[in-house]
């Protein structure tokens, strides 16, 4: 793939402020999607636009392309200002081809423009949208955007559906576009390693940070703190000025009615700033399996027509594992995880699953099977258990309200009883998680489970994932989650032979793992592994224990316990620390908490791997 978006267009032609917002509001005032927004967008700024799912990110980016206009407030546009803008979901359903979707717009003279930026990709521009997968969709779209010249580009999750190949290529080609762009994105290597401004859409609030997101999650630590300061001091003041009230008003009522009226200011400037966003609990429900083996596989092949998806592939997954796999789009690897839990057939070797092996699986496509089935009926008719409580589900052998229940996935009460044609593609995401959570399992398939997530679902699903005692074997393409998951990782290497490293994606690109190409097979004379090569079986950890490890398990025992009693003391002393407004002296304190807490997961972390192997 080229490097130089130049040999595609000429470059922007306007220099200077591309874009003005002051005071704009979208909504009312009574329930405004965003409010108050003023920020300028010039030549060459590449910018972060990031926010928990539903806070008004599409919003904005349409309001910049122009295709909403504000409630309130005032927008200014250059004249001539050309805007590209790549949707998160786009309509092909009026394009009989990929093709004819990418040269919409354009004249005879200029198809040679798309044809160009398509050379660049590995899709049928013939094929119908209908045929497509989501990958051909998303590598259409950033064609019709390339093949035309902008000063303001706006990507709304790029990289969703998009495989390693092309995303680390957009994040290349980004910086050399020589025109400002605003991304939505889940992908926190891109946006770190692309943008060095970010606007971030908190509860209504735009703010706009002058740093990249590599420096985002420090500044927004920062100012979380702060409002739960002034949070802890707005709740001092309410108790001390309802005190006073409740004491003292009859003989000075008519006197002070000045500092009631202040009561009910404090009150409700308090009801309007919400606690620091905890994320809530989403807990993967475990059921118990015997035995250690999870699937075993021998000298598994599969062919499509000529081409070897899977040559020789032997390998073991144990109970705790988390594989990761990895490689372009089109390679076989949804082919592969039907393979490897007994969905398809290979053409040559065997499978084996572990006894009374349970699974439950997210796949790629979100698509409810029925519209018009409401959230609430998605959610109970999925192993409820709970027919006299229809309005509940069982959850690791409680009985929870749905509502409730849907609190953790960040869904409001509303959205309860609206139809899933209603939702979004991250709202439908979450909805799919929340239901898979459900299940008791052994296994957890996940096919893209990042695609649409914001990030604090993002660090849910880790933390869920990290505490989860089954197996995982998920597919994906977001390089940030697959170094935080993955305990394994199977990457094609060429012509059907797959190799496993350990760790993530980070651990196979250092130890030499290149995605090749988009593409079923490697081009003749390729470096990569021979087809019909025959490796041996892959034990992914041994069982039993070394002697010195036998030791540390028992140790381990005194140690997790010494640890825990030290977060208790700190977190005891926090809470009986009287209230400070030194906000360095409170962020100290907080940060020294984390850090015990992170050290007591380590612990606990190791014993359970060593456990678990000791059997």
């Amino acid at each position: 793939m080229t490097q130089d978006p130049s040999r595609w267009h000429r470059e922007p032609r306007l220099g200077g402020q591309l874009f003005g917002l002051r005071d704009v509001m979208i909504g009312t005032q009574a329930e405004a999607v965003v409010a108050d927004v003023s920020f300028d967008i010039h030549q060459g700024d590449r910018i972060a636009l990031v926010g928990r799912n539903g806070s008004g990110k599409s919003t904005l980016l349409k309001l910049l392309t122009g295709l909403i206009e504000p409630d309130q407030g005032e927008v200014r546009r250059p004249a001539g200002l050309r805007v590209g803008y790549l949707p998160q979901d786009p309509d092909l359903s009026s394009y009989a081809t990929l093709g004819a979707y990418c040269r919409d717009g354009l004249t005879l003279n200029e198809y040679h423009l798309a044809d160009r930026v398509a050379a660049l990709f590995n899709f049928d521009p013939d094929q119908t949208p209908e045929q497509a997968s989501g990958g051909e969709i998303r590598q259409a779209g950033l064609v019709r955007l390339f093949s035309r010249p902008c000063d303001l580009y706006l990507f709304d999750e790029p990289t969703n559906h998009l495989d390693l190949v092309t995303i680390e290529w957009l994040e290349q080609i980004l910086p050399d576009l020589g025109a400002a762009f605003v991304i939505v994105s889940h992908d926190r290597r891109m946006l770190s390693a692309t943008t060095h401004r970010t606007i971030w859409v908190d509860r209504g609030r735009v703010r706009v940070m002058e740093c990249g997101y590599r420096e985002f999650p420090d500044r927004q630590e920062t100012v979380l703190l702060e409002e739960e300061r002034r949070r802890r001091h707005l709740d001092r003041q309410i108790r001390t000025e309802t005190l006073w009230a409740t004491e003292g008003i009859s003989a000075r009522r008519k006197r002070n009615q000045g500092r009631l009226r202040r009561l009910d200011t404090l009150r409700r400037e308090r009801a309007e700033m919400r606690r620091i966003m905890a994320s809530p609990d989403m807990t993967a429900t475990h059921d118990v399996m015997a035995g250690q083996m999870v699937i075993e596989a021998r000298t598994v092949s599969f062919s499509f027509g000529q081409h070897a998806l899977i040559d020789s592939l032997s390998l073991r997954i144990l109970k705790g594992d988390r594989l990761a796999i990895i490689g372009p789009n089109g390679i076989g690897k949804t082919t592969l995880v039907e393979i490897l839990t007994g969905r398809r057939k290979p053409d040559r070797g065997w499978v084996r699953i572990g006894k009374t092996l349970t699974l439950a699986s997210l796949d790629q496509n979100r698509r409810p099977p029925n519209p018009n089935m409401t959230v609430r009926r998605f959610l109970t008719g999925e192993g409820a258990h709970a027919r006299d409580r229809p309005d509940h589900v069982i959850h690791q052998g409680r009985s929870r309200h749905v509502i409730s229940y849907l609190k953790a996935y960040q869904f409001d009460r509303t959205v309860v009883d609206a139809p899933l044609m209603s939702l979004s593609g991250g709202e439908l995401g979450r909805l799919h998680l929340a239901r898979i959570m459900l299940r008791e399992t052994d296994l957890l398939v996940l096919d893209e489970p990042t695609n649409d997530l914001d990030m604090d679902m993002l660090d849910m699903l880790q933390q869920a994932l990290a505490r989860y005692p089954g197996t995982v074997i998920l597919v994906s393409h977001d390089r940030d989650f697959l170094d935080n998951v993955a305990t394994l990782t199977l990457a094609l290497g060429g012509c059907g032979a797959w190799t496993v490293y350990p760790g993530g994606w980070s651990t196979a690109h250092d130890q030499g793992y290149r995605a090749r190409g988009v593409g079923v097979d490697e081009p003749q004379g390729s470096a990569g592994p021979k087809r019909g090569k025959v490796r041996p079986a892959i034990r992914v950890r041994e069982s039993g224990l070394t002697f010195a490890e036998r030791h540390r398990l028992e140790d381990l025992d005194g140690l997790i316990a010494g640890q825990a009693a030290l977060v208790s003391r700190k977190q005891a002393a926090i809470d009986a620390a009287p209230h400070s407004d030194d906000y360095e002296s409170t962020a100290t304190l907080l940060r020294e908490l984390a850090a015990l807490q992170e050290q007591l997961r380590t612990l606990e972390d190791e014993w359970l791997d060593l456990a678990e192997r000791a059997g």
